[in-house]
């Protein structure tokens, strides 16, 4: 039997701005079939409104699967970790394509390997969960090298990207 807490958590209250960001992420889902340049769109908002339930609604909606020439996943998840580098959200990515090393190589050969995966396991969308990570609250600056490899990577591969963060964001956004 569930208790109070767990009722509460599960609870899903589709309120209008729910909707409207499942929507936008969809869309960009959909139009990154077909889209000459990477779709990109971020999903902003304080603790606790939605930002991740909406991510996990539409990897709901396009499950990664695994069949007899490996694995597809429309929709890779990458929670960005709290003082990001190329390598480590590299590392990350193969991580979640599960490739077997993915802790080895330079940055440059680990994110050539992305890059392969991306193609090989049909990734439409990249998805950048506490994108404010990439905001130094403490030094109040932007880490751009992370922020331009993140941009270079959704142009070679041909993504849709989706970062969602507290409003802090706005920050890396504005400048880059």
């Amino acid at each position: 039997m569930s208790n109070a807490r767990t009722i509460v958590e599960s609870t899903l209250v589709p309120h209008k701005a729910f909707e409207a960001a499942k929507k936008a992420v969809e869309q960009c889902y959909v139009y990154a079939e077909h889209a000459v340049e990477p779709i990109c769109i971020a999903v902003i908002g304080e603790s606790r409104t939605g930002k991740t339930r909406v991510q996990e609604e539409c990897i709901a909606d396009h499950p990664p699967i695994r069949d007899a020439s490996g694995l597809k996943s429309p929709i890779l998840r990458v929670k960005t970790p709290s003082k990001p580098t190329v390598k480590g959200l590299a590392e990350m990515m193969l991580r979640a394509l599960q490739d077997p090393g993915f802790s080895k190589g330079t940055e440059n050969a680990m994110t050539a390997r992305v890059l392969t995966l991306l193609v090989k396991c049909q990734t439409r969308m990249v998805i950048f969960d506490e994108f404010q990570h990439f905001y130094d609250k403490g030094t109040h600056k932007v880490m751009f090298h992370v922020a331009d490899w993140l941009k270079v990577l959704a142009d070679d591969a041909k993504v849709a990207l989706v970062v969602s963060g507290l409003p802090t964001c706005n920050a890396v956004l504005e400048q880059n």
